[in-house]
C-alpha cells in the first residue's frame, strides 16, 4: 500500500525512532501525490529540502482557481458537519488540538474512549504517516464494555461528484492508520459527495 518514503514530498518532521529512523511523517495527500505524478512529489520535496535549487524558482505561483476549490471544499465539509449535528449525532470537535502527533493522535484514542457518534478532524499516525481525518464514525452496534470497544470507520467528504480512485487511496491511507489505532480492521469507509454519503 505504502510506497518508499524517499519518493514523497510533504512531510511532518519528527523525531527519529526505530520505527521512523529518518524522522518524517507523510500525509495520505503525499501517497495520492506520489501515486499521480511521482515527478510532482519529487519536486515538491525538493522545493521543501532544497528551496535554492534552481527548478524551485521556476514553480508556477498558487493557482487561484484550486485555492477557490480549497475553500469550497471547506465550506462542504462544515456543511457537513452541520448535517451531522442536525441528525443529532453526538459529535467531537478535535481541530482545535495542538501538540506532538503522539499526543494528538492520544487525544483521537480518548475521543473513541468516550463513544461519540462521530470524532471530527481526527489526527491519525502509523507506518511513518500522520493525517488528519475528516470524520470517525462509530460502528453501529459497537459499545465499550470489557469485552468490547468502540470501533469507528473513516469518512471523508469531498466536492467531486463521483467518486476517484486516489480518494479511495486517501480513504484506505486513513483506514490502515484507524486500524492501528483501534486494533481491529476497519471493513469499509464512507466517501462524502456532496450530502449523500457512499460506502466504498
Amino acid at each position: 500500500l505504502f510506497p518508499s518514503p524517499r519518493c514523497l514530498s510533504r512531510t511532518t518532521t519528527v523525531a527519529a525512532s526505530s520505527t521512523n529512523p529518518a524522522g518524517r511523517l507523510f500525509s495520505p495527500s503525499d501517497l495520492t501525490t506520489f501515486a499521480e505524478s511521482p515527478w510532482v512529489s519529487w519536486l515538491e520535496r525538493l522545493a521543501r529540502e532544497v528551496p535554492s535549487h534552481p527548478l524551485v524558482a521556476e514553480a508556477d505561483a498558487p493557482d487561484a482557481f484550486l485555492q477557490l476549490l480549497g475553500r469550497k471544499g471547506d465550506e462542504s465539509e462544515a456543511a457537513v458537519l452541520q448535517a451531522l449535528r442536525a441528525q443529532g449525532r453526538t459529535v467531537v470537535d478535535l481541530s482545535s488540538v495542538r501538540g506532538t502527533y503522539e499526543e494528538r493522535v492520544a487525544a483521537t484514542a480518548a475521543a473513541m474512549a468516550d463513544g461519540p457518534d462521530v470524532i471530527y478532524q481526527a489526527p491519525l499516525s502509523s507506518g511513518g504517516f500522520f493525517g488528519i481525518a475528516d470524520f470517525l464514525v462509530r460502528v453501529d452496534g459497537s459499545t465499550t464494555t470489557s469485552q468490547q470497544q468502540n470501533e469507528y470507520t473513516v469518512w471523508d467528504a469531498k466536492l467531486a461528484r463521483s467518486p476517484r480512485p486516489s480518494q479511495a487511496l486517501q480513504l484506505c491511507c486513513y483506514a490502515e492508520m484507524l486500524t492501528n489505532l483501534q486494533g481491529t480492521p476497519v471493513e469499509r469507509v464512507g466517501l462524502i459527495l456532496g450530502a449523500t454519503p457512499l460506502i466504498l
